[in-house]
């Protein structure tokens, strides 16, 4: 049986998960299967997290494209971004901005509920009874920045815009300029969408992650709303085993302290002292309104080490570094497409460790108490060596299309890249040298951010020398790559490592960048 693979994350801690399993599949962990199909649902667009998601996925696939990569087998020799990622096209068939991603249950970014509801014409009514449910402050704020930890306006406009039922004859009826948006999910996972033929043949499966906080704003709005319209929708598939969900409620994890400078307009904002009662009333609702019967498989992922985070609302200011606990919700997303679900409910927990395997604070985490530690170890550390070494090369790549004198000091630029060769039936040309140039590049691109990532995740994982990875990325010296653990008895430095690319150069028929990968990779790989 064939596994049909959804991911829907919902606000920023949404979003960095979707982005930490984005980078878990580049690195090889787990197994590809069929593609993965990504949504993302955030008022705020020009949220840094989201952009940089978005960003990261557009990256990966152009990285599948320069080395061919197009199915979803698992190669060993090369296990790296083997998983195909999918985004909702527009309707005109277009996928070529974060619209295609991210969808927001607001129109614009001018909206408020205010705004909205005098759109909708309601009823006097229907007025007294919203100024009875909302303040005169969520009543006219802004939400071009989201919900601001105020899940009650989020649920309302989530519920009012997310719309999996609809038919094309409900679609015909609503403005042009508002069908990509308002249809998007009809497209995805409703009606229109290929789920209804995958489990309509039966011989396949669907399964749907939904992955969000339940302490903030647009993540406490949206699990409970779009698990139940999902369910709604599909109850019987559900019910009989054609379709899973699975959810991971993400607990506080992080907290800021609120300052004037990370203020935008409006006056609403998240406070983080309220992160542990929100917590606990969203589970009891969830518990009460019979949100678990909903799901096959649930995660409940927390971290009792608060990080601090540097406060903003929203925007381009809401740079929010990498956390394990997003990490960990990857791995949980990775078990639910993979592991056996039977019908009835799937309980998974992992706790920390004894004091053995902490440092005298307890905030360091061991690998050991991460579940299938010893793969996402072997995964992660494999990952970080390519992109180490592989950049240094791309960096050289730069210097010798620059200068094409230094061809001969570095063999392996024409033994892997042959129209790089001149004699007297070939010349290289400019062209030829910009493309090698700027595909290699790419491929760094995607890499610095990798390692970006790595570098914020390895504060507190424990699995490589955090301070030897950025002495290695910065300098042009020798290094030896044992010392991102402190293995002494591994001895492979830049030079050894440059040898066996120049000796495997000139080696079969198969030449340029997608073998020049596969050669350092199985060179820096651990065994």
């Amino acid at each position: 049986m064939s596994v049909h693979k959804y991911l829907i994350g919902i606000g920023g801690s949404g979003a960095k998960a979707v982005e930490a399993f984005l980078h878990l599949k580049a690195a090889g962990y787990g197994n590809p299967g069929n593609p993965t199909h990504l949504a993302v649902i955030d008022p705020d667009g020009s949220n840094w997290n989201l952009q940089t998601m978005y960003q990261t996925l557009l990256k990966y696939r152009d990285v599948q494209k320069i080395l061919q990569i197009d199915n979803n087998s698992k190669d060993e020799s090369f296990p790296l971004f083997g998983t195909r990622f999918e985004i909702q096209e527009k309707r005109s068939g277009s996928s070529d901005d974060i619209g295609s991603m991210v969808w927001s249950p607001v129109e614009h970014e001018d909206a408020s509920l205010n705004l909205i509801f005098a759109q909708d014409r309601i009823t006097d009514i229907e007025g007294q009874l919203f100024k009875t449910l909302y303040t005169e402050e969520e009543m006219t704020e802004k939400l071009k920045y989201g919900f601001k930890g105020h899940p009650g306006i989020g649920s309302l406009l989530i519920s009012k815009e997310f719309r999996p039922e609809l038919d094309p004859e409900d679609i015909d009826r609503i403005p042009e300029r508002d069908r990509d948006r308002v249809s998007y999910w009809s497209r995805l996972l409703g009606k229109q969408s290929r789920i209804n033929n995958i489990i309509a043949d039966g011989s396949d499966e669907v399964r749907i992650m939904i992955v969000g906080s339940i302490f903030g704003g647009t993540g406490a709005a949206g699990v409970p709303t779009i698990v139940k319209k999902i369910h709604n929708l599909y109850s019987e598939a559900i019910q009989d085993g054609r379709i899973k969900l699975g959810l991971i409620l993400l607990l506080p994890y992080f907290k800021f302290i609120r300052s004037s400078s990370g203020m935008q307009d409006g006056q609403l904002y998240a406070e983080a002292d309220d992160f542990i009662l929100n917590s606990r009333y969203a589970l009891r609702y969830y518990k009460e309104a019979g949100l678990t019967d909903y799901v096959n498989s649930i995660y409940v992922l927390g971290d009792n080490h608060y990080e601090d985070m540097d406060f903003a609302v929203g925007g381009s200011e809401q740079k929010n570094k990498a956390l394990i606990a997003e990490t960990l919700a990857a791995v949980a997303v990775d078990h639910f497409y993979n592991a056996g679900i039977e019908n009835n409910k799937n309980l998974f927990y992992a706790n920390r460790g004894g004091t053995v395997d902490m440092d005298e604070t307890g905030q360091k985490v061991d690998i050991k108490e991460i579940p299938y530690g010893d793969e996402l170890r072997k995964a992660m550390l494999d990952m970080v060596r390519f992109g180490i070494v592989y950049n240094k090369f791309s960096a050289l790549m730069k210097e010798i299309t620059a200068n094409f004198k230094l061809r001969q000091q570095h063999p392996w630029s024409t033994g892997y890249f042959r129209e790089l060769k001149s004699n007297w039936r070939h010349k290289a040309s400019d062209a030829d040298r910009n493309r090698v140039r700027d595909e290699m590049a790419v491929i760094e691109s995607y890499l610095d951010r990798y390692l970006d990532w790595t570098d914020d995740i390895t504060d507190r994982l424990n699995i490589l020398n955090r301070t030897k990875m950025r002495d290695m990325r910065q300098t042009t010296a020798e290094f030896n790559l044992g010392d991102l653990v402190g293995d002494d008895s591994e001895k492979l430095t830049w030079r050894d490592i440059q040898m066996k690319v120049r000796d495997t150069g000139g080696k079969g028929r198969e030449k340029g960048i997608n073998q020049l990968c596969k050669a350092i990779y199985d060179i820096v790989r651990l065994s």
